[in-house]
Order: C-alpha cells, then sequence, then structure tokens
C-alpha cells in the first residue's frame, strides 16, 4: 500500500495499477478478504483501461475472472474470462489464457453447461505441458472440484492426489489442496483420511496463522464429529467457524460452514436462518443434511426449495433432490412413495460413491418398508464409518 501510495504520488497510473493487481491478489490468497480483492481488481482495471493494454491488465481480467466464479457470480465470470483470454491471446501471454480458460470452465459448469469441463481439462493439460506452474497448480483443484460435483470421489480423488504430489515435489504446503481434497474423502467414507488432513492443517495454522483451508477442512471435521455422535465438538466447531466463513463471503466457505451450524442446532428457529441464510447464498447443496434438519423441524416447504432436477444443476445437487424427495415424503407419511424414493437415493449413492448418504438411504428403506436387509447393510456402512449412533439406529430396525 506504501508503493502504491508513492507511485501515485509520482503519477505513474500504469505502475500503480499493476501495484493494486499484486495487492488485490495477496488479499484474496494470504488475507482471506476476497470482497476487498475484488474491489482493488476493479479500481486497478478501471486505472489500467486508461492506458494502452498491457500485461497488468490481462493479469487483472483474469483475476477478477476467478475471484468472481468463486464468488458465485458465473455471468461475471464469463465476461471477464473473455476479455482474460482476448487480451492475453493478443498480447502472446499464453499463461493467462490458460488461467482464463480455467475460470470460464468454473463459470460454464456453474451455470450448468458441463463443457466447462473440457475448459478445466484443457487448461490443466496444456499448462503442465507448456510449464505453468501457477496455472496447473491451481489447474488440479478446479478441474477435480468439478469432478466431484459431477461424477463423484471416485473420479476426483486421483485428480486432487496428482495435484498434491505436483506442488509438493516442488517445496510447497498443499494446504489448499489438501482441504478440497477432504470433500470427496468424506463422500468416500473415508474418515480417518479426513482427520489426518484436519489435524495438519490445525497444525500449521497453529504455527503460521489460519486462512480459508482450515475453515475448509474444519466444516468437513465438524460433520464428522457430529455423526459420530459428538455434538457438542461438532457444534463448539461451527460456532467458531461460522462467524469467520461469513467474513469471507465465498460460497465454497460459507455453505458448508452454515450447512453444519444448521446440523447442530437445536433450537428450530435458529436452525431454519440458518438455512434461509444458505439458500440465500445458493440453492445448490452440497449436502442432504439440509433436508434433514427441515424435516426434523418441520420446515417441509424450504426443504422443497433445495430439490433441483433440472438439467442445470450438477449431478450431485440433482442426487440431493431426490434423497430429500425421500425425507419429505416419510414426514408425509406417505411411506411407500418415501421407500421408492430412498431406494432410487440408495441407487443414486452407489454409483455416484457417497458411504454415509447410501447408508441413510438404505436406513431410510428400511424404516419405510420394514426391509432387514437393507436395515443390515445400512449398519455394516455406519460401523467402517464409525458412526455408532446410526449403526445401533440400524442394527434395531433389522
Amino acid at each position: 500500500e506504501e508503493a502504491i501510495a508513492e507511485l501515485r504520488a509520482a503519477g505513474d497510473e500504469i505502475g500503480v495499477g499493476k501495484a493494486t493487481v499484486v495487492l488485490a491478489h495477496v488479499m484474496w490468497v494470504l488475507a482471506d478478504e476476497p470482497v476487498r480483492s475484488r474491489q482493488l481488481l476493479r479500481e486497478a482495471i478501471a486505472l489500467l483501461e486508461q492506458h494502452d493494454p498491457g500485461p497488468e491488465l490481462a493479469h487483472a481480467y483474469a483475476l477478477i475472472a476467478g475471484g468472481t466464479a468463486i464468488a458465485g457470480q458465473s455471468q461475471q465470470s464469463l465476461e471477464w474470462s473473455a476479455k482474460a483470454m482476448d487480451l492475453a491471446e493478443g498480447l502472446g501471454l499464453e499463461n493467462f489464457v490458460e488461467r482464463a480458460r480455467q475460470f470460464r470452465g468454473l463459470a460454464r459448469c456453474s451455470l450448468g453447461d458441463l463443457g466447462g469441463l473440457d475448459d478445466l481439462r484443457d487448461s490443466l493439460r496444456v499448462s503442465l505441458e507448456r510449464g505453468f506452474t501457477l496455472e496447473a497448480n491451481i489447474g488440479f483443484n478446479n478441474y477435480a472440484s468439478w469432478l466431484w460435483l459431477t461424477a463423484g470421489a471416485s473420479d476426483a480423488l486421483p485428480v486432487y492426489r496428482e495435484g498434491i504430489e505436483f506442488v509438493q515435489r516442488r517445496g510447497q504446503r498443499a494446504q489448499w489442496h489438501l482441504a478440497e481434497l477432504a470433500w470427496p474423502l468424506f463422500d468416500a467414507g473415508r474418515w480417518e483420511e479426513v482427520l489426518e488432513i484436519a489435524a495438519t492443517i490445525e497444525e500449521y495454522a497453529q504455527e503460521h496463522g489460519s486462512g480459508q483451508p482450515l475453515l475448509m477442512v474444519q466444516a468437513t471435521k465438524g460433520r464428522i464429529l457430529f455423526y459420530r455422535g459428538r455434538p457438542e465438538e461438532a457444534a463448539a466447531i461451527a460456532s467458531e467457524l461460522l462467524p469467520r466463513a461469513r467474513a469471507v463471503g465465498d460460497p465454497q466457505i460459507v455453505l458448508p460452514a452454515l450447512s453444519l451450524a444448521a446440523l447442530v442446532e437445536a433450537d428450530r428457529e435458529t436452525a431454519i436462518a440458518l438455512l434461509e441464510e444458505m439458500l440465500a447464498v445458493d440453492e445448490e447443496q452440497l449436502y442432504p443434511d439440509a433436508g434433514r434438519v427441515c424435516a426434523r423441524h418441520g420446515a417441509l416447504e424450504l426443504a422443497e426449495r433445495m430439490i433441483r432436477s433440472d438439467d442445470r444443476a450438477a449431478p450431485r445437487t440433482r442426487h440431493i433432490g431426490v434423497a430429500i424427495s425421500a425425507m419429505l415424503a416419510e414426514s408425509r407419511g406417505e411411506h411407500e412413495r418415501a421407500g421408492e424414493l430412498y431406494a432410487e437415493a440408495a441407487r443414486r449413492w452407489q454409483a455416484y460413491p457417497f458411504v454415509l448418504e447410501r447408508a441413510l438411504a438404505l436406513l431410510g428403506i428400511a424404516r419405510t418398508t420394514g426391509d432387514a436387509d437393507s436395515a443390515r447393510e445400512a449398519a455394516e456402512l455406519f460401523r467402517s464409518l464409525g458412526a455408532a449412533p446410526l449403526e445401533r439406529e440400524a442394527a434395531a430396525a433389522a
């Protein structure tokens, strides 16, 4: 900031713009202030666009394309990505072309155009081939995250692990990669690995200060503790996590935090308010937990809003919609229909691997149809997760 003041005093507008872009990147990556970062980028762009376009402007366009993509402002991200790619191609800046292509891919996927996966895959491939280390670094996460949302943990895990190896071979700590890796690991039922990752990131945060990776992995850890029958510990995590996640504001940080907070909240009004806040951020759910919270508190109309079945929704979101539809049918006493929907959810959670949710769907079948085999299979799955309370419930239904 001192350098920006000095450059401004010297009348060097391009220098001010360049330094502001650098500051914006720091605010996003290191200071956990993405809103401030995007504000700085807009200021830099307004200044740089008054001069002949150069690398500084291409960099700014690419950064704001990424910032708006992660903030859920997908249409804006598409527009910024196009500007970044056009300018970077004209200037021969291939690394910025590939970085912007990634953000275009994220935006396309978020808008329901899964052709964006091609952008993500191709950008990662080109970045690796041409030695664009930074672009490849972030490219692994961008591609893996949408593989997770579309195809599930089995497809996403190898890409995440390759990205972690890529970063660590270069002597860097893969904190963000590890935090995201916890998402598909949770689905795959490899909860001990999630807890090991959480311990690693927590230890690093104690020595170097916390950041967004800590917030991401704590939300996943809290969910594990809740389902393992340790709700007080999960609630303590949610209480500490939520205000910090709100301060960051990006959906990938705040949505899991709100979901966890609602899951552990005993008070009906507070839980529903948390879910309303979550839906205001994004109506596409990452976990079916929100539907269970609604069913628990009789907020069935709210749960209806969480169901997406249109083609623009990510496959994960559509699977969650089936699971929530089953919960609603059961809550309304429509046991035959609920049993059919739980069976459909169980099939989906096998094809798109999600161990906890498949077990919960099987338990739903047992509750609504009396099928003992489903209860026994559910109990075995809950046992593999260390989810003792749910294992006991399933065993009692067998």
